[in-house]
């Protein structure tokens, strides 16, 4: 179904991504960090990627919910470009809702540099994640992407761990 896309979907944009190297199944997230939802959902990804050695997630930004959460879309793919993704992260959603204290304090934690301008690349990326999660149906965040399924929202850790066991059985 999502053949066409899914290239454009499980390619990472620099470091973001966590999990297997060589992944088995991948589990595509479009979130916003300024998403309760989306804070909610990153420790059921966590959980699913200590119990999955063959499960990558790969996170795509999608900052629909205001100045802040595109501005830390922006840093937040600068430190993915460093290599510091998932430090960074971590960091934001352990800080609080992102605006310029706890985007600093994100930054500073993973040993990024705060300043990280429009960059073409940048806006490259935020482009093509609005455009993905347009032809994927996407009605907010978080939205989940695994095998030929979309689930749009929170749906939890048991409706994820069926994803994934039904794209890896699809796989087979």
């Amino acid at each position: 179904m999502f053949r066409a896309y899914r290239g454009a979907l499980e390619t990472p944009f620099a470091s973001s991504w966590k999990g297997a190297e060589k992944p088995e199944v991948v589990l595509v997230e479009f979130f916003d960090y300024a998403c309760p939802y989306c804070k909610a959902s990153n420790a059921v990804v966590d959980r699913l990627l200590k119990e999955d050695p063959g499960l990558r997630v790969v996170y795509r930004e999608l900052p629909i919910l205001g100045p802040d959460s595109l501005a830390a879309a922006r840093v937040s793919l600068a430190a993915s470009g460093s290599g510091k993704f998932r430090q960074f992260h971590d960091a934001l959603y352990e800080a609080g809702r992102p605006g310029p204290q706890t985007i600093e304090q994100a930054a500073r934690a993973s040993g990024i540099p705060l300043n990280s301008p429009d960059r073409p690349e940048f806006e490259a990326e935020l482009k093509r994640n609005f455009q993905l999660a347009d032809q994927l149906g996407a009605t907010g965040t978080p939205v989940f992407v695994v095998g030929d399924r979309v689930m749009n929202g929170a749906v939890g850790y048991e409706a994820l761990k069926k994803a994934i066991a039904g794209a890896r059985a699809a796989r087979s």
